[in-house]
């Protein structure tokens, strides 16, 4: 059987129970970077669905977050907590008919097999397609948007979720690739910052 220590090396007890150091497994390294993809799909299927306790309680790190947009909305990247994060991204999206967020071409980036220690951090990146619509806006430009973006996240690991996953996001950072339809609704309903009433550059 093989334990993670605090200090990321493993106890390996064998058969006669005597127990050796070794490195960072193969399959520790399957399991991670599965639960780094599980996490982050999870994470956006559950935006859809409007389920802010699992986005506030189980995605991020509870240090404060690098958040990135700013080719996505201009302005300045932030560093805010998870909950300022959930209690972001609810309005816009219940403020829509409906969204669906598309992860493509997601890949992480781990300590290899055979490393000394179990990798307490990670990267992934990927593609994404964010689709969003909303009738009678009541603003020109039609009732769908669409946008092609470039995601790049931080991930450490950490406190396990309600499933178990050990691996929480600590930062985020989105690029535009292309867009079409009517931008206006992504700006619906932006949380403010009291201090500067200044929209927070963070989109859903």
């Amino acid at each position: 059987m093989t334990k993670a220590n605090t200090n990321g090396t493993n106890d390996v007890h064998t058969a006669d129970g005597t127990s050796s150091v070794t490195g960072y497994t193969r399959e520790e390294f399957m399991f991670d970077r599965e639960n780094i993809k599980e996490k982050l799909n999870k994470m956006y299927y559950l935006i859809d669905l409007k389920e802010w306790d699992y986005i506030k309680n189980d995605c991020f790190s509870p240090n404060p977050i690098p958040v990135d947009f700013t080719t996505v909305f201009g302005g300045e990247s932030v560093v805010v907590s998870a909950e300022d994060i959930a209690n972001t991204w609810k309005p816009r999206v219940e403020n829509l008919d409906c969204s669906q967020h598309c992860l493509i071409n997601l890949h992480t980036t781990l300590d290899p097999p055979g490393s000394p220690n179990v990798p307490m951090t990670a990267k992934a990146a990927s593609s994404g397609i964010v689709h969003m619509q909303k009738s009678n806006f009541g603003v020109s430009g039609g009732s769908n948007f669409h946008i092609a973006c470039r995601y790049e996240w931080d991930l450490e690991r950490g406190e396990p979720d309600c499933d178990g996953n050990p691996w929480r996001i600590s930062k985020i950072s989105c690029y535009r690739v292309w867009a079409e339809g009517n931008e206006f609704l992504m700006h619906v309903n932006v949380m403010c910052d009291d201090s500067t009433k200044k929209p927070l550059m963070i989109p859903h």
